[in-house]
């Protein structure tokens, strides 16, 4: 931005050359941004900052956040594929932490995802647990890192140039685990990664304790 400044003031700009130092700062501007939140999200946790407890329904949450990704989605060619529950899915948490960690895993997913590939979310019960499973099709996640990366800066081996700074899994660990939680990578064979955020379910409105399982395992194959 310094030499664009320059070149602005001795009137000596190539337009072609001031675009490509525009696109170069707003990249890393975006990069920037991304850390400051990051970091002021690993802050609050460590501030042991209070999380709401409330009743959060998991399939309308996932295709909220989902949303969000939609252009994020067409410009990476990797479509997302939103599964609704069977029926409402009552999770307690913080909705925003909640959100959070979605977001997390969708950009995570997203990243990794190969082109043309779907990523995949699905909200369902399983048994106690309200649970929201985002999955991908990308290289997966080498045995030897499976908690590593979950560790704060730790990156994963494939990140490449554009990667994250290695906060995101941390993070979302962190507020599953302020919310009685758990966030976990799911022990799948073959290639693609599968990460499960398990809440407490919150009994049905009217009483009722029937739970909708997740579709079946062959339908998570990558």
């Amino acid at each position: 931005m310094e030499l664009l400044e320059e070149d602005l003031r001795d009137g000596r700009v190539d337009l072609s050359d001031a675009q490509l130092q525009v696109s170069s700062a707003r990249r890393e501007l975006r990069r920037l941004s991304a850390l400051a939140g990051e970091l002021l999200d690993l802050s609050r946790l460590d501030a042991q900052v209070q999380l709401r407890s409330e009743p959060v329904e998991l399939g309308e949450l996932a295709r909220a956040v989902a949303a969000e990704f939609e252009l994020s989605s067409r410009e990476r060619d990797v479509p997302l594929d939103v599964v609704p529950p069977v029926q409402p899915c009552w999770g307690r948490g913080d909705p925003d932490a909640v959100a959070r960690v979605v977001r997390i895993l969708l950009d995570n997913a997203m990243r990794y995802g190969p082109r043309g590939e779907p990523v995949r979310v699905v909200a369902h019960r399983a048994g106690r647990d309200a649970v929201i499973e985002v999955a991908d099709r990308g290289p997966g996640v080498p045995t030897e890192e499976r908690e590593r990366i979950f560790e704060r800066f730790h990156r994963g081996r494939d990140a490449g140039a554009g990667g994250g700074f290695g906060l995101g899994l941390a993070i979302g660990r962190g507020l599953a685990q302020r919310m009685s939680g758990a966030l976990e990578l799911a022990d799948d064979p073959g290639p693609g990664a599968r990460f499960v955020l398990r809440l407490a379910a919150v009994p049905l409105p009217d009483g009722g304790t029937a739970t909708a399982e997740a579709p079946a395992e062959r339908d998570y194959a990558r």
